[in-house]
């Protein structure tokens, strides 16, 4: 009796630091079927939801998508696979690589993912039995290569509209930014971007009125001499957000303002770049 006694204190000794870790979140799921997914257009997509969630999902990428390049003119080969939790509120966390070929894929495919909750682009979360669950996935970043030197010939056009570039436009910025060491200087150069943002926006009456706020992206085409062109809304929460955030857009070529074009191995190219303008109601 007494042995059973000691065990049965054991035993709780044993369960009850691990009951108390594992409170806080609860357990993802991994089934297929309780799995979320990246949000779409349900007005313009006419495929299936998994099929229109993978073709927005994949243009999200091929727009953040930073190639690594670990020696100059050679970009980085082979493929990585991100495991990540699909939180309740559609946010990503807990982001794992299951491959890493050591040649700063594994830090690119992480930046991709972190881009989402920085824009706030939240997932339609999992559900089980009705309820709304975390559930965990992963994304695979498969990288090609071209074979055929007709193909790299056509890929090098001068006008190629480049998703992945070495090196992303920036905006215009005075002389302290160059004093930053490193990649510094992007997130310099996109302060100012916000500085120019925060002053030229408008809050919309409509908007204002039902209370309403969120992000809205714009695709720009930076050119190779820096003016912007085709400017298009890519993410837009209504009451006349992304009209504002295409007027900002329109505003940047009136004021004649030229970014720092991108580069792709050596060479000035055209880009597509997401503008985010974030509208936050006033307090």
């Amino acid at each position: 009796m007494l042995r059973k006694a000691l065990c049965f204190t054991l035993l709780c000794c044993f369960l009850l630091p691990l009951t108390a870790q594992d409170t806080p979140k609860e357990r993802p799921y991994r089934m297929g079927h309780t799995h979320g997914y990246f949000p779409y257009d349900k007005d313009t997509c006419t495929d299936s939801r998994s099929d229109c969630s993978q073709t927005a999902l994949a243009a999200f990428l091929d727009s953040v998508w930073q190639h690594p390049h670990p020696a100059p003119g050679e970009p980085a080969r082979g493929k990585v696979t991100v495991s990540f939790i699909v939180e309740k509120d559609g946010s990503l966390s807990e982001m794992k690589i299951f491959e890493d070929p050591q040649n700063g894929l594994k830090e690119a495919a992480i930046a991709a993912l972190e881009r989402m909750n920085e824009l706030e682009i939240r997932w339609v979360p999992g559900e089980y039995k009705g309820k709304t669950v975390r559930s965990q996935q992963s994304l695979e970043f498969p990288l090609t290569e071209m074979k055929h030197s007709k193909e790299k010939e056509r890929y090098e056009t001068e006008e190629k509209i480049y998703k992945v570039v070495s090196q992303m436009p920036e905006f215009p910025h005075n002389n302290d930014c160059d004093q930053i060491p490193g990649g510094h200087q992007i997130n310099c150069s996109q302060l100012y971007l916000k500085n120019y943002i925060r002053k030229e926006l408008n809050y919309p009456d409509d908007a204002l009125n039902n209370e309403v706020e969120g992000m809205v992206i714009v695709s720009l085409i930076i050119e190779r001499d820096g003016t912007i062109s085709d400017a298009i809304l890519y993410k837009d929460p209504g009451y006349g957000l992304g009209e504002e955030a295409l007027r900002i857009a329109g505003q940047m070529i009136a004021d004649n303002i030229v970014w720092k074009p991108g580069t792709h191995e050596g060479r000035i190219v055209r880009v597509q770049y997401n503008l985010p303008v974030r509208f936050r109601l006033p307090n």
